[in-house]
């Protein structure tokens, strides 16, 4: 069976050995945080979307400064209802729960979609809905707009959106007149 050696630790020797521990407790959390983190935004897509559609900060922030568009789309649509159980986090409209405090969440007591669906009250004013899927259930991966307003290759994944889930679009005040053409075009030809 062998020996054992039994050690009485001096209070400093304890203190340093806590210290340690410490530190590698919070090295590790800080490496699982970026991995988590690494794991989730290479394997999990969010579809945010408002309830205000004339929200001038949205428009400045998320329009391109007035320069895009607002696509309504109707939540009742089954694109937007599409869980497999009761229990199924993903695939389905959700809305963001804003909170004055940061909730003390981990991954022992809260589901990853938490973490996604908990904002800060200073971004209350989004009305923010939030759709979660999968990106391996993307359609296709796509293009992006660079800043200066030309196409180029991109990881983005596109899903979807049936033409019958589109209740309207609301072009924004400062659209380039050639987006502006095209877009009346497509949308009524």
């Amino acid at each position: 069976m062998g020996l054992w050696v039994f050690l009485q630790f001096s209070s400093t020797i304890k203190n340093n050995m806590l210290a340690v521990i410490d530190t590698l407790s919070r090295k590790m959390k800080k490496e699982w945080d970026a991995q988590m983190e690494k794991h989730l935004t290479s394997t999990i897509g969010v579809l945010s979307l408002s309830a205000k559609h004339d929200n001038l900060s949205m428009w400045s922030h998320y329009a391109s400064n007035h320069s895009g568009l607002v696509i309504a789309v109707d939540e009742t649509a089954a694109i937007f209802h599409e869980s497999l159980s009761d229990k199924d986090e993903l695939r389905h409209l959700r809305q963001v729960v804003y909170s004055k405090h940061k909730p003390s969440l981990t991954l022992q007591t809260a589901s990853g979609v938490e973490f996604l669906l908990r904002k800060s009250v200073e971004w209350e004013h989004e009305d923010e809905w939030r759709i979660i899927k999968t990106l391996d259930s993307a359609n296709a991966v796509g293009l992006a707009i660079s800043p200066t307003g030309g196409l180029v290759d991109s990881d983005v994944r596109l899903f979807t959106l049936p033409a019958s889930a589109i209740q309207g679009v609301v072009l924004g005040a400062r659209m380039a007149a050639i987006y502006r053409e095209r877009l009346q075009n497509s949308l009524t030809g």
